[in-house]
C-alpha cells in the first residue's frame, strides 16, 4: 500500500485529534474529581466533550467517507476510523465517574 503525502498528513491528524482529546478529557477528569465542588470544572468538560464529539464526528465521517472512495486502502483509513472510535469508551467510562 503505497500512501501519498495528502493521507500521511490526514493520518497525522487523525492521530494528533484522538491524543488531544484523550489528554485534555483525562486532565478535565482529574480536576474534576480533585476539585468537585467546583463547578466550573463541570462546565468546560461538559463543553468539551460536545466540541470533541463534534470534531471527532466530523473526522469519522471523512475517514469513511476516504474508505468508500480510496478501498484499495480499505486497512489504512479502517485502522484510523477505529483509532477515532477508541475514546469513546473512554469518554463513557469519565462520565461515569464523574457522576458517580
Amino acid at each position: 500500500m503505497q500512501l501519498t503525502h495528502s493521507q500521511i498528513n490526514f493520518s497525522k491528524i487523525i492521530d494528533y485529534t484522538a491524543l488531544t482529546s484523550f489528554i485534555i478529557g483525562t486532565v478535565l477528569l482529574l480536576f474534576g474529581l480533585s476539585f468537585r465542588s467546583f463547578g466550573l470544572i463541570y462546565f468546560i468538560g461538559y463543553f468539551f466533550v460536545l466540541i470533541a464529539l463534534a470534531v471527532n464526528a466530523v473526522l469519522l465521517l471523512i475517514t469513511l467517507s476516504l474508505l468508500c472512495i480510496h478501498w484499495k486502502n480499505w486497512y489504512f483509513y479502517l485502522k484510523k476510523a477505529l483509532i477515532l472510535c477508541a475514546n469513546i469508551p473512554v469518554t463513557v467510562l469519565y462520565i461515569y465517574l464523574i457522576f458517580n
